[in-house]
Order: C-alpha cells, then structure tokens, then sequence
C-alpha cells in the first residue's frame, strides 16, 4: 500500500484548517466589537477542537473499516449535489440530502452496493456529529442581543465545524480524508445547555439506527430506496424539532436584579441566564450597583443570585472581576434576524 498524502501536506487538509481558523478568529473578532473582550480563550477552544477532531476522525476511520465501507470517486459526485443543492438553503449541504439523492440514483441503476455505502456514511457522520455537540457544543456558544417585538432578550448562537482526518483505502492507497462536520442553531428559550445536549442525542440517535436499518434492508432495492427517502424526512422532523424556539421570559431582562447574559473563559460559578440580586449584602438592580460595589470592595464577593430553576443560591468568589456578560437594555448590536 502506498500513502499517497501525509496529513501536514495534504492541500484539502490545510484549506479545512484555514477554514476553520478564519471562522473562529471572525467569532472573536465580533465578541470583541460586542462586549469588549473574547469571551471564550480562542487558543484553548481551537486546540479543544483539533483534539476531539483527531479522535474523533480516528473513531470515524475505525467505523468505516468495521463495516468495510468502500470509498471511490463517488464521494465526489455526493460532494457536488450537496454544493448544488446548497444554493437553494445552506442546510441541504448536509451530506444527508445529497447523499440521499445520490444513493436513489445508484439503486436505479443497479449499484446497489456504492448507495449502501453512502448510506453508511450518512449514519455514521452523523453518529459522530452527535457526540462531538454533546461534547463541545455547549461551551462554543456564541451570546447575543436579539430583539423581538421592541423588547431586548438573550439569545445563543451556535455555528461549529470540526475538522476529522478521516483515514481511508482507496484502490490501495492509504489516503487522509479531511471531514469537516458543522452544527448551526439559534436558541432563545428553554435551558441551552439541556436543549444543546439533547440535539446531540437525538443526531447520534438518528446516526446510529439508521446505520442498523441499513442491514435489514440490504440488498433489496426498494427496501433501500425507501430508506433514503425517509433518511431526508427524518433529518428535516429532527431540524424542526430542535431548532423550535417559544416565547420564554427567561430569556428577558428582569427588574430586579442584573440577568446574566454569559459569562467569560466559564468561570464555573455563575451561569447564563442566572439573575444577581446581591454582591456583599447590597442589592443590585442594575449594572451601575455593580460597578460600584466592585469600585467599593476588593476582589472577595459574596454573590447572591437566582438560578435557572427560581432557586436562590449564595456563592463566594475572589477575582478582581465578575467576569460576567451582562444582559443590557441598550446594547450596541441587535440580531433581529439570523439566517440560518
């Protein structure tokens, strides 16, 4: 067998880490513009994501060899549907429409095997997608002022790619794939945290059985062709499911207190949407109270604060800040609208 690219000089591999690069440095970039400071380390979240990457790309590898999946020329033609099908919404360029698509017209034409390995793919992209937002979804969420109906509220934008070397054999030669698996959503009511986690269940859900349909359907063509079709209806009832957003006062400000809209590098203590009422025994109802309580002590607080359930918690901190985002009437930038 000869390696006909090692992962350093692959081209495909270092245009995905460039991609990714660019994207996480225009994240920084505009929490920079929003609220004056990265929220997240951007050093710490990209090498996170290069390690779950490399790990998961070997996971993704060693699955593609249990079930002797065959990789040729046809990746290509699914590559380019999904391209194609992209114009029309950006979210059919998930290997699922394309590749859906793509395996119905193999099956008519009698290759029936090459539409049993793309289905393969499917599953097991998305089996992997899902245990990377349960992993790592949550902590690269992107804090943001929405306004609805005249009214200022919290939202939480994720947009994520991971990068996978994914190693394959191609008539003989061993060659390292670039996989690059995105997540995108807009969450503006119920527990983000929860709500992040379970779209990352139901994706390794949806991953997983569909991987086990495709023995039982194997190799009767009719049985395959439906199960590509339902494959699309499936990943569209999925989408709808987890992208659902409801009116939840949570996610407004409060007259009492100071909402948290985040908090910087996840000091641990205080989490989003929770309400501070207290620093040090003096109330707080607005920013200004805080900014003179922190101008007043040293770096020791005793924070009084009700969490996401209406539960009054106490907690103690020594910092020389809240390293709170706070969650204001007049921000600088509104998201009216986020296109997904």
């Amino acid at each position: 067998m000869n390696i006909e690219y090692l992962l350093l000089i692959n081209p495909l591999i270092i245009i995905s880490i460039l991609t990714i690069c660019y994207k996480e440095n225009r994240k920084r970039k505009n929490e920079v513009l929003l609220f004056g400071s990265e929220i997240r380390n951007s050093k710490k979240i990209l090498l996170n994501n290069i390690i779950l990457g490399i790990l998961m790309g070997i996971m993704t590898s060693l699955l593609i060899k249990y079930f002797n999946i065959k990789i040729d020329v046809y990746i290509l033609l699914v590559y380019i549907v999904s391209l194609m099908l992209s114009l029309i919404n950006k979210r059919f360029l998930c290997i699922v429409y394309g590749g859906s698509i793509v395996s119905i017209v193999f099956c008519l034409t009698d290759n029936i095997d090459k539409s049993i390995n793309i289905l393969y793919l499917i599953g097991i992209f998305h089996l992997i997608e899902g245990i990377l937002i349960y992993l790592d979804g949550y902590r690269n969420r992107s804090p943001m002022y929405l306004e609805r109906k005249g009214i200022i509220m919290a939202g939480y934008y994720f947009d994520l790619l991971w990068l996978l070397p994914i190693i394959v054999n191609i008539n003989g030669n061993i060659i390292i794939l670039p996989l690059i698996l995105g997540f995108r959503n807009l969450i503006s009511s119920g527990k983000v945290k929860k709500r992040i986690n379970k779209y990352g269940i139901n994706s390794f859900i949806y991953g997983i059985t569909n991987v086990f349909f495709i023995s039982l359907v194997y190799p009767n063509k009719g049985l395959v062709i439906l199960l590509s079709i339902s494959l699309i209806i499936e990943h569209e009832l999925i989408i709808r499911y987890n992208t659902k957003n409801y009116e939840d006062t949570k996610y407004l400000n409060t007259k009492r207190g100071v909402k948290v809209l985040d908090v910087i590098d996840e000091n641990n203590l205080l989490h989003p949407l929770d309400i501070i009422v207290e620093i040090n025994n003096c109330k707080v109802n607005d920013v200004n109270d805080i900014k003179k309580i922190i101008s007043k002590y040293d770096k020791f607080y005793s924070i009084k604060y009700i969490d996401n359930d209406n539960k009054i918690r106490n907690i103690s901190m020594s910092s020389y800040r809240l390293n709170i985002i706070p969650l204001i009437n007049t921000p600088p930038i509104i998201a009216n609208y986020i296109k997904k």
